[in-house]
C-alpha cells in the first residue's frame, strides 16, 4: 500500500543546536531568540525558511518543535516553541569480541 501525501503535507526540517538552550527555561508557547550565526545561516540561507514555517530544533537531551515568528535582518530569529519532547535513549547494546588466535 502506497502512502499518498496531501498538498498540505510538507517536510519539517530538523536543526541541531548544541548548547543553544543551555541556560534558558524552555516551555510550551514561549518565544526564544536565536542569534547564533551558524544556526541562523542554516535556517535562513541553507534551508530558506521564513516566518510561519515549522522546524525542529534539537540537542542531545530534547527536541523542540517550533514555528518561526520573527526575523530581524538575518541577525536574529525568534521562534515560538510548540512542543517539547525528551530524546529517547537507544536500547542498542554493542559487544566487541576478539577471536583467540592459535599459536603455531
Amino acid at each position: 500500500k502506497l502512502l499518498r501525501m496531501n498538498r498540505d503535507d510538507k517536510h519539517i526540517f530538523a536543526v541541531y543546536v548544541a548548547k543553544l538552550f543551555e541556560n534558558q527555561q524552555i516551555y510550551r508557547d514561549c518565544h526564544i531568540p536565536i542569534t547564533d550565526e551558524d544556526v541562523l545561516h542554516r535556517i535562513l540561507t541553507v534551508l530558506r525558511l521564513g516566518i510561519g514555517e515549522e522546524l525542529i530544533l534539537f540537542d542531545t537531551q530534547k527536541n523542540f518543535r517550533a514555528i518561526i515568528s520573527d526575523i530581524k535582518k538575518h541577525k536574529m530569529l525568534t521562534v515560538t516553541i510548540r512542543d517539547i519532547q525528551v530524546n529517547a535513549r537507544p536500547r542498542l547494546g554493542i559487544e566487541f569480541i576478539l577471536p583467540l588466535l592459535k599459536r603455531e
